[in-house]
């Protein structure tokens, strides 16, 4: 039984992200998946891409992603692979609670909510990448 599965290069950030999240959703359609499934699974692409772009090249460089997804008897399977600076997003600290409403800044809970959404991930650091593997529920 082949494992159906599709991986994608990301170069220009905005328009490819775009295009893959849209490669991504048509192909999860296809295996019937939940809604919550699709949307949980176009949200961690998000983050994860979007952290290596803004925070994980030095200025100059351009950033690249890999990404790739697999569907599994239970989970979708995300990997992701890049040349950036070593950053493991699962061990990354928690932003401290604010004390006050209007203390919460706008921006940095995306992987705290990242763990939150996955099942299991896991991390290394392998010939100068980053690789990192999420699973994420293919129900409700």
């Amino acid at each position: 039984m082949t494992i159906p599965s599709l991986r994608r290069t990301l170069h220009n950030y905005t328009d490819d992200l775009v295009r893959c999240s849209e490669v991504f959703q048509d192909f999860l359609a296809e295996y019937s998946l939940s809604a919550g499934a699709m949307f949980r699974v176009d949200l961690v692409l998000e983050e994860i891409v979007t952290n290596v772009v803004k925070y994980g090249y030095e200025e100059g460089r351009e950033p690249s992603v890999e990404v790739g997804l697999i569907i599994l008897e239970n989970t979708v399977r995300l990997e992701f692979e890049d040349a950036g600076r070593e950053f493991n997003p699962l061990h990354a600290p928690e932003p401290p609670d604010p004390t006050q409403p209007e203390d919460i800044p706008i921006g940095g809970r995306g992987l705290q909510l990242l763990r939150g959404i996955i099942q299991s991930g896991e991390y290394r650091r392998e010939s100068g990448h980053n690789r990192l593997i999420l699973h994420i529920s293919r129900h409700t």
